[in-house]
């Protein structure tokens, strides 16, 4: 089994750099028509390398109202701070509750990835990932930027306060204007 599968992200983000409105609304994105080359943005591709989806509890919530939930074939853990946000009928296969437990998410997060075959789709909101990017674990970051102006709301990233250079090693335009980029860290 591979132990050493990378940490991914697979993102949206408006044309002004908000993943959601303030209150958390990602109906702007829902409501953009999808493009009629490839209809799931790559995101199928992407799955085949994910051996496990590390979602936190708003991102989790925000899925199950979409029909790309359940992820297909992909295992699916949840980090919650209680289990107010689970929907009978679809259940994730684990759940880790408050990080002040003493076993905080990155360490778990590091735990499912010595166990997990394949790579690691880290989906969250902006503190579970900037909790990764300012220890320098994410390996890769896959962004489609939306051509929409939100005018305000949370950033990616927007806790984390360290200074990192990133190469981009492809992009894509799609037909109906978002642009799919990924990128690797600077070596």
């Amino acid at each position: 089994m591979d132990k050493t599968g990378k940490i991914k992200t697979f993102s949206f983000v408006s044309l002004d750099g908000y993943a959601a409105k303030m209150g958390g609304s990602i109906d702007w994105l829902t409501g953009y028509p999808r493009p009629s080359s490839d209809r799931d943005y790559g995101f199928g591709g992407f799955a085949e390398t994910v051996g496990c989806a590390v979602l936190n509890g708003i991102y989790y919530a925000m899925l199950q109202a979409t029909d790309i939930w359940p992820p297909r074939g992909i295992r699916t853990k949840v980090l919650l701070p209680d289990h107010s946000v689970l929907t009978p009928g679809r259940m994730p296969d684990f759940v880790l509750l408050r990080p002040e437990s003493g076993f905080g998410y990155v360490e778990a997060v590091e735990a499912i990835r010595r166990e997990t075959s394949g790579d690691i789709w880290l989906a969250g909101d902006r503190e579970l990932l900037s909790q990764f990017m300012e220890r320098g674990l994410i390996d890769e970051i896959t962004v489609n930027v939306v051509p929409v102006i939100l005018g305000n709301g949370y950033t990616l990233f927007s806790r984390n306060r360290m200074e990192q250079y990133w190469d981009m090693a492809c992009f894509q335009c799609f037909d109906n204007g978002v642009m799919q980029m990924r990128y690797v860290p600077r070596t």
